[in-house]
């Protein structure tokens, strides 16, 4: 599957794997530490798709601490869900760094989904579908 950004730079991501990205354009990457993140679910033949996230700081050694954010996506059975593998779940940079998925995008789905409801508030949230 070929996905291209604003400036049409092809990233190609093989069916079945989740794709973690910033969409922001900045001088460097330690300026866009905090900006929102893309989440690209590309679906395999059987409607799933897996990815792992890892997020430290990028300049200390606090990972060893356990401060860092490390999850998997998983979609399957038309549910997108993340689940945190750093263990203990709370640690002081998730405290810290709140900064948030604001752009899922499905590739692959079979069907037109009728509607997406955040499974943690039960509420529904808006899209839009091509």
């Amino acid at each position: 599957m070929i996905v291209k950004d604003e400036t049409s730079v092809p990233c190609f991501i093989r069916g079945g794997k989740c794709l973690v990205k910033k969409d922001t354009l900045r001088q460097s990457s330690e300026a866009m530490f905090n900006d929102p993140f893309t989440l690209i679910v590309a679906l395999d033949s059987n409607q799933q798709s897996e990815g792992k996230l890892y997020i430290d700081d990028g300049h200390s050694f606090n990972y060893s601490k356990g401060d860092y954010i490390y999850c998997i996506f998983k979609y399957e059975k038309g549910v997108l869900s993340s689940t945190n593998l750093n263990k203990p779940i709370k640690n002081k940079f998730i405290d810290d760094y709140n900064v948030e998925v604001h752009i899922i995008k499905v590739i692959g789905l079979n069907a037109h989904p009728k509607k997406i409801i955040n499974q943690s508030t039960g509420k529904e949230i808006s899209f839009t579908f091509s």
